[in-house]
């Protein structure tokens, strides 16, 4: 080898070690990542599938908040000084074979984890557990330390008192005992509006009290990612994780949602009701549904009609939480199309005979009432599916797919009528829209009201 060819390769290897040990650095979120991420709640929680990137995506905002160090385009929750945290994972052999190998590196190649090698103080091992480390001790920025403590949720709950922290990370649903007694770590800092609590799991133990809180707390930031969602899995791989794995269970590990064994209301497979994505002529009716969220997100949908076939094509989709009925109005009028919306929209709401609907019609969207009887809306859409006459955009509408796989009725209700009112935004406004599809008309034939102001949409964000 000459002295120049063994220049090059020593300075390759320079580079590779560099590289290796700057994964805080180079790690780039997916869009849902970047969702989850950007949120400045106090709780949020990651419900994710399999092999989605749902622990690094934690663990990397946790380690922002360990080192102070922050992306330019940072604009979640921030610490300004050193924290104390804990991450609670199923047992410390499977933290040390995944947390702490994300964290540090690999055995024998510390600081090639997302903790900068320059930021790692020292390390505790786990007493009893080969090769397990139970403490970590980081620089911050501002010349302090931070700390970080790895449990195992099959301690016992007395194991978890006393202190008290201000970010609590759980990697994978913890025991309702354990979840309680972590809460309380918290209860200071999160009483005066600081502390942060992430969580990221797949819900494979079903509609659980864990699960069921997250979910119906307005206060909390859920973000879902499925399979379908992340560009390192295509169909075949996402085939073979799956496959011989009952219905049930493939579902909760490709969509990131709950199984739901009984009572679920659409029982239909998901090739029964989806198909790609394709142009829609312009000549065919088009019409809205739109759900109203106000501790919950805003969910709609666009609806176009094959009059030759008489079949309905679900072909757009909208959800978005904390954002105000005016700024929905404007977003979903340039959809181009009438609405079928909650009755209670119709509902005087501010106390000075102001309504929803009315507030829409003043930015100039057009919508109507969906009425009081969702059994019927929910019928119509069992039939048009049954008659192999409804399909969804399965690349244009990914979160109405995930909802119907969960949409159901409450199993304490012995009547089977009571539906669960989580996780159902966006299929809300999908029976408002089959229900109504009669209704639908060509888009700009019938007479929408005046635009109020003008607005232009912006480019990002599901339905944009």
């Amino acid at each position: 080898m000459s002295e120049q060819a063994a220049e090059l390769l020593k300075l390759l290897e320079q580079l590779n070690k560099a590289e290796s040990e700057n994964r805080l650095y180079s790690w780039e979120p997916i869009p849902k990542q970047r969702e989850f991420l950007d949120s400045p709640c106090i709780k949020k929680a990651l419900c994710a599938a399999n092999r989605t990137g749902k622990t690094k995506t934690v663990l990397y905002e946790l380690v922002l908040h360990l080192t102070g160090i922050y992306p330019k385009w940072w604009v979640g929750r921030r610490f300004k000084r050193p924290i104390d945290a804990w991450l609670v994972g199923m047992t410390f052999g499977s933290l040390r074979n995944t947390i702490q190998v994300d964290l540090l590196g690999k055995p024998g190649e510390l600081g090639t984890g997302f903790i900068p090698k320059e930021n790692i103080v020292s390390t505790s091992l786990k007493a009893g557990v080969v090769g397990a480390i139970d403490t970590i001790v980081v620089k911050h920025v501002s010349g302090r330390n931070s700390v970080l403590k790895l449990w195992s949720s099959d301690q016992k709950r007395e194991d978890f008192q006393g202190a008290e922290i201000d970010v609590l990370a759980f990697d994978e649903e913890p025991p309702p005992a354990i979840h309680a007694e972590c809460l309380m770590r918290l209860m200071t800092p999160m009483s005066k509006g600081e502390g942060l609590v992430m969580y990221s799991f797949t819900p494979l133990n079903g509609q659980t009290e864990v699960w069921r809180n997250l979910t119906t707390d307005p206060d909390v930031k859920v973000v879902s990612i499925a399979m379908d969602d992340v560009p390192w899995i295509d169909a075949k791989i996402m085939e073979s994780l799956l496959h011989g794995l009952p219905e049930m269970m493939a579902r909760a590990r490709r969509y990131g949602i709950p199984a739901v064994s009984s009572g679920r209301i659409l029982q239909f497979e998901e090739y029964q009701y989806t198909c790609d994505s394709f142009p829609i002529p312009k000549h065919w009716p088009r019409i809205g549904g739109l759900d109203i969220g106000r501790n919950h997100p805003t969910g709609a949908v666009a609806l176009a009609l094959d009059l030759e076939s008489y079949s309905v094509y679900i072909y757009q989709e909208f959800k978005k939480q904390e954002q105000s009925a005016a700024d929905v109005a404007r977003h979903l009028k340039h959809w181009g199309v009438q609405f079928a919306t909650s009755h209670d929209a119709f509902n005087e709401t501010f106390g000075r005979g102001e309504s929803i609907a009315s507030i829409f019609k003043e930015e100039g969207l057009d919508c109507f009432s969906a009425g009081r009887d969702p059994w019927a809306r929910i019928e119509k859409v069992r039939n048009m599916i049954s008659s192999g006459r409804l399909f969804i955009f399965k690349d244009r509408c990914p979160e109405l797919i995930k909802e119907i796989q969960t949409y159901s009725t409450k199993e304490s209700d012995t009547t089977g009528k009571a539906i669960n009112k989580i996780n159902d935004d966006v299929v809300d406004a999908f029976t408002h829209a089959v229900f109504f599809y009669n209704r639908a008309k060509v888009k700009g034939q019938y007479e929408p009201i005046p635009e109020v102001n003008k607005w232009k949409p912006s480019s990002n964000g599901i339905g944009y």
